[in-house]
């Protein structure tokens, strides 16, 4: 989901409160005028009925949420938004009529219950449609467009490509259109990833081989690009599909990762509080941990480098294990450092892939043997993570020149910020020579599977692996 579609969501929230507030103040003024009309049975105290529709404001704007009212994207049609405001408003009143059933004290006028909920109903889709007007004029200017690129073939429907460009309203940008049987077409697609960025990808042959077809989905898989196609393609993967319309052309889409849309809000939201909560409760370990350091060994505290991920570079954080003559980084030792680390590579036990781990490193110090077995040298992570580089749970954030060794079926990491934790640190605490085509079998599961749940049970399981094996079992 994009940036803009999550602002118009979370716009929605506070202008559905408003709404159904709105709403039900109008009723009672509406009930009180025409009394004379239907006589007031029960008198209905103005500030006890606005403590109860604050008090239920809550639980109705989950059942919107219940019905994918605030997981609107900009290519979904509104008559399918207004479908869902009618059927959340008829869910609202079935609940309210049972509740007056069994307590008449809680809304003592069925007359205002009715005219609540037909005013409401008015009131946000009125509301939705000015929303939706507002992000249509902000998709006219190319604001918070999806970025598409299309594949062509013989019997591609040039009306599918009509209807985006004549309509941008539908929320798509064609940034790109390219031939589906070229010999170089995932070059293609990768120069213009790399120089436009690519949201979307869309294949309108039919007849497309089953092995192009193949390589066009794991490109965008390893991308984070949504991959979309025409009906009749039966040979690519069918798990996590969902029917969509672009324009008036039917399309099938794989589903990505469940950290799209909200699962990324509430992802970074748990990171922002947790990391700022674990940073003031363990800032006497960090000053400790700062003196142990300068104390034991020359040079900075903190290691600082550039480490990747989630398709960029970013400045990464650590306590000082080693010696800082001997780290590497123009900041620290250098060419001699480099020189001695191609010396170790030579002798050490390495780990299979593009990453190793040095089994009893001479450069390490005395404190950095232990920080490095308690863990305590990534706390300066939690920085890391408070700044939005990082989060609490994710793959490992590698050096730079490592991932230069990377293959295609390893990208698919760079699709998530790099974690402090996640489940391959948590079975190298167990197994520190983990071979790499495992890490990456790890971090790609818990990429397609992600939920907050797992996200605590990874945190828990970290803990509690750390404290039973008495941290690391070997010395890397």
């Amino acid at each position: 989901m994009k940036r803009a579609e999550l602002f118009f969501n979370l716009l929605a929230i506070p202008i559905d409160a408003a709404m159904v507030v709105t709403s039900a103040v109008f009723a009672y003024i509406l009930r009180v005028k025409f009394a004379y009309v239907w006589p007031i049975l029960f008198e209905i105290d103005p500030i006890d009925y606005l403590e109860t529709i604050l008090f239920i404001l809550p639980f109705f704007l989950a059942l919107l949420a219940a019905y994918g009212l605030y997981n609107v994207r900009s290519t979904d049609k509104l008559g399918s938004e207004l479908a869902k405001i009618l059927a959340a408003v008829v869910t609202a009143l079935m609940v309210v009529v049972l509740i007056f059933f069994f307590n008449r004290d809680v809304f003592p006028s069925r007359l205002i219950v009715l005219l609540s909920g037909g005013i409401l109903l008015v009131m946000l889709s009125v509301g939705r449609i000015v929303l939706r007007l507002v992000r249509d004029g902000q998709l006219r200017r190319g604001y918070g467009a999806h970025r598409l690129v299309i594949s062509v073939g013989p019997k591609t429907d040039p009306k599918i490509i009509e209807n985006l460009k004549s309509h941008p309203e539908y929320g798509y940008k064609i940034i790109g259109q390219v031939e589906s049987n070229a010999a170089d077409l995932l070059v293609q697609l990768e120069q213009i990833h790399q120089e436009k960025g690519l949201d979307e990808f869309l294949q309108t042959d039919p007849d497309l081989t089953s092995t192009r077809s193949a390589e066009l989905v794991g490109f965008c898989h390893d991308r984070g690009v949504k991959y979309n196609f025409v009906p009749n393609i039966f040979e690519v993967s069918t798990r996590r599909m969902e029917m969509e319309m672009f324009g008036e052309a039917p399309v099938i889409k794989l589903k990505g990762t469940p950290l799209d849309g909200w699962g990324r809000v509430v992802k970074r939201s748990a990171d922002v509080v947790l990391s700022g909560l674990a940073m003031l409760l363990l800032s006497p370990v960090f000053l400790a941990v700062f003196m142990a350091i300068k104390l034991d060994s020359r040079g900075p505290a903190l290691y600082v480098e550039a480490r990747a991920g989630y398709g960029r570079e970013f400045v990464f954080y650590k306590f000082r294990s080693m010696y800082a003559h001997l780290s590497e980084g123009e900041n620290y030792g250098g060419e001699r450092a480099e020189k001695m680390l191609q010396e170790l590579v030579t002798n050490a036990g390495l780990r299979a892939g593009p990453i190793f781990k040095i089994k009893d490193d001479p450069r390490v110090t005395r404190v950095g043997r232990f920080i490095r077995k308690t863990k305590l040298d990534e706390l300066p992570q939690f920085w890391n993570v408070l700044k939005g580089d990082m989060s609490l749970v994710g793959p490992r954030a590698h050096q730079v020149k490592q991932v230069r060794h990377y293959g295609e079926t390893h990208k698919r990491l760079f699709t998530i910020k790099p974690g402090l934790t996640g489940l391959t640190q948590i079975t190298q605490i167990q197994n520190p020579s983990l071979p790499f085509d495992e890490e990456v079998r790890l971090d790609t599961y818990y990429i397609e599977n992600w939920s907050l749940r797992l996200d605590i049970k990874i945190i828990a399981r970290t803990a509690w692996a750390l404290l039973r094996s008495g941290f690391s079992r070997a010395d890397y």
